[in-house]
This record gives C-alpha cells, sequence and structure tokens, in this order.
C-alpha cells in the first residue's frame, strides 16, 4: 500500500489531529501533550485504538505498536510525563482564558462530542457519512445566488470564507450560519486587516444600540425604585399619560418583586424551585412582553416553534401549515411570541432553572439552540419580503432567562439579500440577592422595555408592506434633567455593564 493510500485512509478515521500531521514515527503521549490542540489524553489512546483496528497498513502497525507499548509499562512513564505536561499546559491556558474565550471552547468540545458520538448502523461507518455531509452541503452552498454575496474590496466574498471555515471540524453554529461576531477571535482570523476593517464599518452601521424610553417612563421607573426603597406599595406610584403599557409592566414587576425579598428564606437560596416559579417572579414582565399588540400571543410552556417545526419537516409530503393527522416536531421553548393570524414567531424565550452562564447547559442552550432557532425565525421573514426598509431596519431578539438572570441576543441581515447576518450578545443582568438600592434591578428592567419598545415599533412597520413608519420622537434625547438632583436621576438606566453573580450561591452545575 503506498503511503498516499495509507494517508487517505488514516484521514477517513475520526481522530485527532495529531495523528494526521505528525509522522508515525513520532506518536508518541509526550509528543501528543505538546500538540496545541491537545486536551485529553484519552484522545491519544482512542486514536490508536481506532488506527490499530482498521489495521491494513504500516501505519496501523505502527499504532498497535505504541499502544502495547504503552499498556505493557507498568509504571508508564511516558504517559505520566504527558499528563503532567499535558496539565500545566491547559492550567496555564485556562487562567489567562477570558470568560468569552472560556465559552467557545466549551462550545467547541460540545460540537466535536456531537461530532464524535456514534451512528446508526444502516446509516454506514462515520467517515462515510462525514463525506457524504460534507457532500450535500456543497451542493447546497453552489446552488446559492452569487449574485447575493457579498464581495469584499479585497475580491474575496464573506460566504466564500465562511463557508470554507465550516467545513473545518469544530467550526461553530455561528459560521456555519453565515453569521459574524466581531468580538469572536476564531471568526477575525479568517478575514485579514483590511477585510475585518471592512465588515467592522459595515457592522457600525447597523447600530445596535436601543432606543432610549421616554423621558416620562425612565422617570417613573426611578421613583418606583425609590418607593420600594421606602416600603411603600409599587401600586401607589401615579402612572404617567404616555407609554402606560410600558409602566404598568414596571409596575407589575416591581410589586412582585416586593413580594420576592420579603419571602423568608431567600428564595434565592433555595434549590428546588422550578422555571415556571421564575418565570412569574423574576422577569414577568416576558409573560406580557408585546400583550397590546392585538395579534401577537406571548405562549409559554414548551411550545413548538412554528419555524422549527417547518425546518424540521420539511421533508414531509404535507404542508406544515395545512391539516396534519401526524404529530410534527421541532425545537419547543418556554415562551414564544407568535402571530396567531399570520402564523409567524417573533421572538424565543428560553429558561433555566438556574442562573449560572457558566454550566454547559447555557452554552448549549444559548450558544447553539436559541442561536439557530432565531437565526431561522430571522432568515423565513427576510424570506418573505423583498423590502428595503426591511433588511435594513429588522432586528430578531432571543432572550435566555434563568432565575435571576438573562441575557439577550441579537440577529441582523448585514446587508440587503446577502446571506450574511451580524450577531450581537448583550450584557447579562441578574436581580442581586438583596435589595440594596434597586439600581441593578431598574437597569435590567429598562434594559427588557427597550427590547420591547424596538420590537413594537418595527411590529407597527410591519404592517405597511410599501413604507415602513418613523420611530416615535418621543423616546429621543437624553433621559433626565441638569436641575434634579442624584435621586431623580435616572441616566443608570443606560449604563451597561455585565453583571456577576454571586458565586457563593450554588444554582446551577459547573461545567
Amino acid at each position: 500500500m503506498s503511503s498516499q493510500e495509507q494517508c487517505s485512509k488514516l484521514d477517513n478515521l475520526t481522530v485527532h489531529v495529531f495523528f494526521r500531521r505528525i509522522p508515525p514515527d513520532l506518536w508518541s503521549a509526550a509528543n501528543f501533550a505538546q500538540h496545541p490542540s491537545a486536551f485529553d489524553m484519552q484522545d491519544f489512546i482512542s486514536g490508536l485504538k481506532k488506527i490499530n483496528k482498521a489495521g491494513g497498513a504500516p501505519i496501523h502497525c505502527r499504532a498497535g505498536v505504541v499502544l502495547a507499548c504503552l499498556k505493557s509499562k507498568s509504571g508508564q512513564e511516558e504517559f505520566k510525563l504527558a499528563t503532567e505536561t499535558l496539565a500545566t499546559r491547559v492550567s496555564q491556558e485556562m487562567a489567562g482564558m477570558t470568560a468569552l474565550r472560556y465559552q467557545q471552547v466549551v462550545q467547541k468540545s460540545m460540537l466535536e462530542s456531537r461530532i464524535e458520538a456514534p451512528k446508526r448502523k444502516h446509516e454506514g461507518g462515520h467517515g462515510d457519512q462525514e463525506l457524504a455531509t460534507v457532500a450535500r452541503r456543497k451542493v447546497r452552498f453552489g446552488k446559492m445566488d452569487r449574485s447575493r454575496f457579498w464581495t469584499l474590496k479585497s475580491g474575496r466574498t464573506v460566504e466564500d470564507v465562511l463557508f470554507e471555515a465550516s467545513l473545518m471540524k469544530g467550526a461553530s453554529t455561528k459560521i456555519r450560519s453565515f453569521t459574524i461576531d466581531t468580538h469572536c477571535p476564531e471568526t477575525e482570523k479568517l478575514f485579514d486587516i483590511l477585510e475585518w476593517l471592512e465588515i467592522e464599518q459595515a457592522k457600525a452601521v447597523k447600530d445596535f444600540s436601543l432606543p432610549l424610553l421616554p423621558m416620562s417612563t425612565a422617570k417613573y421607573i426611578n421613583d418606583l425604585r425609590k418607593a420600594v426603597l421606602e416600603r411603600k406599595p409599587a401600586w401607589e406610584v401615579p402612572i404617567p399619560e404616555t407609554d402606560q403599557k410600558s409602566c404598568r409592566l414596571a409596575q407589575t414587576t416591581f410589586d412582585t418583586w416586593q413580594d420576592l425579598y420579603r419571602k423568608h428564606p431567600s428564595p434565592f437560596g433555595v434549590e428546588d424551585l422550578s422555571e415556571a416559579y421564575w418565570g412569574r417572579n423574576s422577569w414577568p414582565l416576558l409573560m406580557k412582553f408585546l400583550d397590546e399588540l392585538p395579534a401577537i400571543f406571548m405562549i409559554d410552556g414548551e411550545k413548538t416553534g412554528i419555524d422549527s417545526s417547518r425546518r424540521r419537516n420539511q421533508s414531509r409530503q404535507l404542508e406544515p401549515d395545512g391539516t396534519i393527522h401526524r404529530k410534527q416536531f421541532g425545537r419547543r421553548f418556554d415562551l414564544i411570541a407568535r402571530d396567531v393570524l399570520a402564523r409567524k414567531d417573533w421572538m424565543l424565550v428560553e429558561r433555566m432553572k438556574g442562573w449560572d452562564p457558566q454550566s454547559t447547559k447555557f452554552l448549549q442552550e444559548s450558544g447553539v439552540d436559541l442561536f439557530r432557532e432565531t437565526h431561522t425565525i430571522m432568515s423565513h421573514r427576510l424570506q418573505e419580503t423583498v423590502n428595503n426598509a426591511f433588511y435594513d431596519r429588522a432586528r430578531f431578539f432571543g432572550i435566555y432567562s434563568g432565575d435571576r438572570g438573562f441575557q439577550a441576543m441579537e440577529l441582523r441581515p448585514a446587508r440587503y439579500r446577502s446571506y450574511v447576518s451580524f450577531f450581537h450578545q448583550y450584557p447579562a443582568y441578574d436581580l442581586p440577592v438583596e435589595e440594596r438600592d434597586m439600581k441593578q434591578q431598574a437597569k435590567g428592567l429598562a434594559h427588557l422595555l427597550r427590547i420591547r419598545r424596538f420590537f413594537f415599533i418595527q411590529q407597527c412597520m410591519l404592517n405597511t408592506i410599501a413604507l415602513y413608519q418613523a420611530p416615535s420622537k418621543e423616546g429621543g434625547g437624553q433621559v433626565g434633567d441638569s436641575d434634579n438632583d442624584e435621586e431623580d436621576d435616572a441616566s443608570y438606566l443606560y449604563e451597561e455593564e455585565r453583571v456577576h453573580f454571586d458565586a457563593n450561591i450554588n444554582l446551577a452545575s459547573s461545567p
């Protein structure tokens, strides 16, 4: 068997990249530990077993010899040395790792574990199926309209760059969906400096800032905060005449928080509370987020998304919108904003029992599941219209909520009729264990009301196909008056800072 045939057979095996790039003579545990992508020594042992099992070439014989050598050594000095070296390198990397990079590493490992998962027997070998999947993706990419591609000044198209990157093992869900996160270092490495500057400038034009609340609403939230601190009922604060729906949501939320903080023992220290309980008590305004829009219903209770159902049932003969006697399947969410007349979903909310932004559940559901379904909703809404203004101004939100906190994400199309989209992740907010000055709670409430305000403006525009209404002038300008004292200043509501949860409270399992 020739050397080329041996390498080809090795490429079809789902083994660590170390075995494809390093000559067999250098296959040792110590060398594997020095490899930049080595994180678990078990990958080295499992790779040797897979190569040895395949057989049929000197390369596989070499794998068998190394594996037998490891088993024969009682002390396993080579393995011990490699383990210590690997542990030292990993600990050094994790010590200097930022929170964003940590999320990317965990999401990458979860994605690779999915790829490594065993397949059904009738589907054939893993290598054959992976090649078939890549072939199908290349066919679909070849059918895309290249006139819609985003061509950079360098001559390269963003779609081509992202597609080539998506074929690499461990590619993120965002890259596979032609989505650019300008805060992702892995995505930035795909482009040169000038190309990346051009992409960042295009994103800056989109303006991911949220509209400010009317001054009367911001002042009302601040008055509610002061009333709670003075132990006065929230309903005693008079509601202003403008933006009454948002003010009522704020009043209901503060009233719920008053009851929450009065409980003994504190609900934040009780571990056996449910997702439904926190959905009613932590951020209750989400349950009535868009109730003033006549056709929009906030449907809770593990409801299957329409767009998710369409995507997963697209191979069926019957139309998903028609009468179907067979049970459909799709991704279920805790809360869906749905237009029941037009049968369109507009926003998704996913909940978790405990608020732990570092847990694998949070990283999986917020970074993969919620993003993917929100991207599907955006793609379907964009396909249903050819309005230029909608492409320029449409914004799609997904919210991940826990017992104490929430974090919102946003997707926007990058250019008119382009397949590329921009991703933006907003700061996380959570409820402190104690009332304190109630400013942190008010910031999170104001952030949700600002998302709701833009969504309402967007819905008004969608009702007019040819022309979209301009945003209301009521919310413009800076909030607060220089003549007011510090207690009446509500500008703190717009201080976007990442809120750290109390690490002393064990609310969810760590990864």
